[in-house]
C-alpha cells in the first residue's frame, strides 16, 4: 500500500469505502450503512490529525466503528423518546370536554407544554420560556401552532 503522503483523499476513499460500508452494514444494518461510513470518512478526512495518519485503513475502520456506536446510541435514544411520547397520552388534564382533552393530548409535547402552562398555569410568554428553558420566540411559535392545530380539530 502507498504511504498516506503519496495517496490523495480521493484514492483513499476509493480504496476503502466499499469495505467500510460492508463493515458498517454489520454494525447498523443495510439501510444506514452508507450514511455511517460516509460520516466516518468525512469526519476522518476533516480531522486535524488526518495528515499524520500512518495507516488510513485502520483509522477509517476505527472511525466507522465509533460512528456506528454513535448511530446506534442515537437510534436507541430515538426509540425511547418515541415510546415516551406514545405513553404521554395518559396525561391528566383539567376537567374538559372529551374532544378538547383529546385534541390537547394529540398536540406535540412542546405545543402541549406551552398550552398547559399558558392556559392552566396562567403564565405569560416569558415565564413559559423560563420554565421550559426555551426562547420567548419558540414559545410564541409553539403556542401559535398549537392554537392552529386545536382550531382545525375543534372547528372553532
Amino acid at each position: 500500500m502507498l504511504a498516506l503522503k503519496s495517496m490523495t483523499d480521493q484514492q483513499i476513499y476509493e480504496d476503502h469505502f466499499d469495505d467500510l460500508v460492508s463493515f458498517a452494514r454489520s454494525m447498523v444494518g443495510s439501510a444506514e450503512a452508507h450514511d455511517v461510513a460516509s460520516a466516518a470518512v468525512v469526519a476522518s478526512i476533516a480531522s486535524s490529525g488526518w495528515s499524520e495518519v500512518i495507516n488510513p485503513r485502520a483509522y477509517l475502520f476505527t472511525a466507522t466503528y465509533h460512528q456506528s456506536l454513535r448511530h446506534l446510541k442515537r437510534r436507541q435514544q430515538r426509540r425511547v423518546l418515541e415510546r415516551q411520547a406514545h405513553e404521554v397520552r395518559d396525561i391528566e388534564l383539567p376537567d374538559l370536554h372529551p374532544e378538547v382533552a383529546d385534541a390537547v393530548r394529540d398536540l406535540s409535547t412542546q405545543q402541549r407544554a406551552v398550552i398547559v402552562l399558558t392556559y392552566w398555569q396562567d403564565l405569560g410568554v416569558g415565564a413559559v420560556a423560563e420554565h421550559l428553558g426555551i426562547t420567548e420566540g419558540a414559545v410564541r411559535k409553539h403556542l401559535a401552532r398549537a392554537r392552529n392545530n386545536l382550531r382545525k380539530v375543534l372547528d372553532v
